[in-house]
């Protein structure tokens, strides 16, 4: 990625581990919820390329269109298939694609004549409409949008059931979902340290609150949660 925020191949070169990964995400995250969620959308779009696009499609962003909203938890949930792949292209909508309008590739699950697929899609192609993104978190760093596919070509697919690529929709559940806990887990931490912070700063009945044994045990306890965490 050439933004500015983080070159992907000096990360590759570099020899991170996942714990590296999450404590950047951790770290960004306290500093402000919209670069992280950035940082690690883009981070996951382009594991999935390098795993099953390598060398098939160009660079940039990728918006990750898993199923639809009413469907599925990005956590937890499962593939809406009612996108179809035939003939080399793709034709149907994904609801709430992440990065729609800054990706220049969209990864998106479609049901084949013969199995279900991790498709490629050109964001720019005639047959890809994209409708107007939504600010999602902190400084609108990332948006999602419905896309509307019109037999549009597909740049690379691979094949998700039994056999190669089988594994792809979990694998990148998983790691969205590791990728979403380090975010949640810094951002949880930032807001902490500001609640103390204000503790230290309000009187209420002639004296600070963070001198209340009610306040200093839900301090405590969050400290313990977020430490854990």
């Amino acid at each position: 990625m050439e933004s500015g925020i983080l070159n992907l191949e000096e990360l590759d070169d570099a020899g991170l581990t996942p714990g590296d990964v999450v404590r950047l995400l951790f770290t960004l995250s306290r500093h402000c919820a919209g670069i992280g969620a950035f940082v690690r959308y883009t981070l996951a779009g382009e594991m999935l390329k390098k795993r099953y696009a390598s060398g098939q499609v160009p660079k940039g962003p990728v918006g990750i269109g898993i199923g639809e909203e009413a469907d599925i938890d990005i956590e937890h949930g499962s593939p809406d298939f009612q996108t179809r792949l035939a003939g080399g292209t793709v034709r149907g909508t994904k609801k709430s694609v992440l990065m729609a309008g800054d990706a220049a590739l969209y990864a998106v699950f479609a049901k084949g004549d013969d199995g279900d697929y991790l498709v490629w899609v050109d964001a720019g192609a005639d047959a890809v409409e994209t409708a107007q993104p939504v600010g999602l978190l902190g400084i609108r760093a990332v948006r999602c949008a419905d896309v509307a596919f019109e037999a549009a070509p597909a740049l690379a697919a691979v094949k998700v059931g039994p056999g190669e690529g089988a594994g792809a929709l979990s694998c990148i559940v998983a790691l969205l979902g590791l990728f979403n806990a380090a975010c949640a887990s810094g951002t949880a931490n930032a807001g902490l340290g500001k609640a103390w912070e204000y503790a230290g700063q309000r009187y209420q009945g002639g004296r600070l609150i963070e001198g209340y044994d009610a306040i200093r045990l839900m301090y405590t306890r969050n400290a313990a949660l977020t430490g854990a965490s």
